[in-house]
């Protein structure tokens, strides 16, 4: 019972791989389905790591380890693989993973202990740009919303950490 949040953990990382895995055999909605299930996945694991009390360190690093595949590398291979032709794409695709990257440091050296997170979180950025890929025609409009959430992550706009609301250090 006490390895179950890291398994959790895991299976975001799976899914994550899977989604790049059906992105370059060119599923792309199945490869956001992946998506969806790691972010599914990541929702619970650090849920299940504090009601087990199995909260730690390694823990943390798992997760953004996990995170960057899942959040970070899976929704950037979808991009380069549906968003048009030329380095423009690749230019965005490595600013995101470059922001995601930056923002998991970050929360690990900084923040995870606060009432609230500075930037979105990766895992939101990487939904949204989902939603964005499978719902927005133009690729340049496109492009213009994954920069911009890529900013957002290591931006300072405050959100609330949920998950410690209840504590007091700020």
């Amino acid at each position: 019972m006490k390895q179950l949040p890291n398994l959790l953990t895991l299976s975001n990382l799976l899914c994550g791989v899977l989604a790049m895995n059906s992105s370059m055999h060119g599923y792309f909605d199945v490869a956001g389905v992946f998506i969806l299930l790691a972010a599914a996945f990541d929702a619970v694991d650090g849920r299940a790591a504090r009601r087990v009390g199995n909260a730690s360190e390694f823990g943390k690093e798992l997760d953004s380890l996990a995170d960057i595949v899942s959040f970070g590398a899976a929704p950037m291979i979808i991009l380069l693989g549906t968003a048009g032709n030329g380095y423009l794409k690749f230019f965005v695709a490595a600013v995101f993973l470059s922001c995601a990257a930056i923002r998991l440091a970050r929360f690990n050296s900084t923040q995870s202990n606060l009432k609230y997170f500075v930037g979105i979180p990766v895992p939101l950025a990487a939904l949204l740009s989902l939603l964005a890929r499978f719902t927005v025609n133009s690729n340049f409009v496109y492009y213009i919303i994954v920069l911009s959430l890529g900013i957002l992550m290591i931006s300072n706009v405050r959100l609330p950490n949920f998950k410690n609301l209840e504590s007091t250090e700020e």
